[in-house]
């Protein structure tokens, strides 16, 4: 589904932190959740976004808000804690 809008380079989308506000974003009718791990860093774990949360924590927020609504949901781990490896390793999971 998510491939369709990359095509046309448009992916109507808002950012969510938790599972709540990613329902949020789907009930208003946004094609796809974007999860910045700072931003979920920063509220879920209540840490600063200075790469403090690990991937594992990272990943298991990502997996909370993926099986809570039924659109894409896009992980934003830029930084990828350092390792080149480690954000082709987050998209397995």
């Amino acid at each position: 589904m998510l491939r369709k809008y990359w095509k046309n380079r448009s992916v109507d989308r808002a950012p969510a932190y938790d599972c709540l506000s990613a329902r949020v974003v789907e009930a208003t009718g946004f094609k796809a959740v974007l999860m910045a791990a700072g931003l979920t860093g920063d509220a879920q774990l209540g840490m600063p976004n200075l790469g403090l949360a690990t991937a594992s924590e990272i990943i298991n927020c990502a997996k909370y808000i993926a099986h809570s609504v039924n659109i894409p949901l896009i992980v934003g781990v830029e930084d990828g804690w350092a390792e080149r490896w480690l954000p082709t390793a987050l998209y397995k999971k």
